[in-house]
């Protein structure tokens, strides 16, 4: 109840011999875009060359994303200069899951303003995340590198392929960490991260720290989309739905777990 937990283990037939064989897999998820930053589909295994320190590795499977079960995080910003776009961005983010969840797929709900919260813990259940959002209200300021790291913390565990898709308008004023925590921890974790920039409904000429979202978003493949009007968030919401739809999974083995300078 107070939230530990113990492993207990008895061995089983005393003396026997046995022998123990530790196989690392390692998954890379990829997404590949021509010049016009759109997806390529139809690539084949032998369109891929997976190198660690310039040794070529042996890629044993090449899958495709409806293979593989996507976790979706979708997080939104809650703070009080939301309060003028919040029915808005609800409806957006109803409407992205609903759009983009297939059969298998489960997705999370954090919002955030001073700090993050867990709105919705993982589920398959769509009409369940659909009602959560009508919750969210608009109050206090924004923590937005805390959210990013609090709702990675929720893929720790999970297995799959995973996103983050955030929903913002305007700057880190609150948090405890800054991008660089936030672009560690995203190499590290190998989440994308699609940041929708809600700032320039205010202001079209407003001037946002985009070298914090941007290297934020492109250490992990993700991008941000800098939307001026509400109409162009149905748009942008499409382009992220069409690229976790578009990824291969790379698998190769490796003799041991690799550092995270390799990763």
């Amino acid at each position: 109840q107070d939230g530990t937990w113990i492993d207990d283990a008895q061995l089983l037939g005393d003396g026997a011999i046995s022998d123990r064989v530790q196989v690392n897999l390692v998954e890379l998820h990829v997404m590949i875009t021509d010049r016009d930053n759109k997806p390529v589909e139809g690539l084949e295994i032998d369109d891929f060359t997976v190198r660690l320190d310039r040794q070529e590795q042996k890629i044993e499977r090449l899958g495709f994303a409806e293979d593989v079960p996507l976790i979706l995080g979708v997080v939104i910003d809650t703070s009080e200069s939301m309060w003028p776009l919040m029915v808005d961005t609800q409806k957006a983010g109803a409407q992205f899951v609903a759009n983009t969840l297939a059969e298998g797929d489960s997705a999370f709900l954090v919002d955030f303003d001073t700090q993050p919260r867990l709105a919705q813990q993982t589920t398959t259940d769509v009409m369940t995340l659909l009602r959560t959002f009508s919750r969210f209200q608009a109050d206090g300021l924004t923590a937005l590198y805390d959210a990013i790291i609090f709702s990675r913390l929720q893929f720790e565990e999970a297995e799959g392929r995973k996103a983050l898709v955030l929903l913002s308008d305007g700057d880190d004023v609150k948090s405890r960490y800054g991008p660089r925590r936030c672009i560690q921890y995203g190499k590290r974790l190998g989440v994308p991260v699609y940041i929708i920039s809600l700032a320039g409904v205010h202001n079209a000429r407003r001037n946002l720290r985009r070298i914090d979202l941007e290297g934020i978003t492109e250490a992990t493949g993700g991008q941000v989309f800098y939307i001026t009007e509400m109409s162009a968030l149905a748009e942008a919401s499409s382009t992220v739905n069409r690229e976790l739809r578009s990824q291969y999974i790379l698998t190769f083995s490796t003799e041991r777990e690799l550092t995270e300078r390799e990763w």
